[in-house]
């Protein structure tokens, strides 16, 4: 079984994550989370960062496949 993170770190000091079986089904979802932290966030840079791809692109993130049995350190990076 192949498990994929959807990630956007740090964005408002947290970042956003979400783990499913499906990358397409990650992004999807990660891509429904930003919009809405987007519309409910007081933060005034967001106007920089109005799509996901430009909040991807500020923060860093995107989707990568997590193998299970491996050590990881520092929110899954090698």
């Amino acid at each position: 079984m192949k498990i994929y993170l959807a990630e956007i770190p740090e964005i408002c000091g947290y970042g956003i994550q979400i783990l499913s079986e499906c990358p397409k089904k990650a992004e999807r979802l990660l891509k429904k989370e930003y919009y809405a932290w987007r519309k409910t966030s007081q933060f005034e840079f967001h106007s920089r960062i109005d799509t996901y791809a430009k909040a991807v692109e500020y923060f860093g993130g995107g989707v990568s496949e997590i193998k299970l049995n491996q050590t990881y350190h520092d929110g899954f990076k090698n």
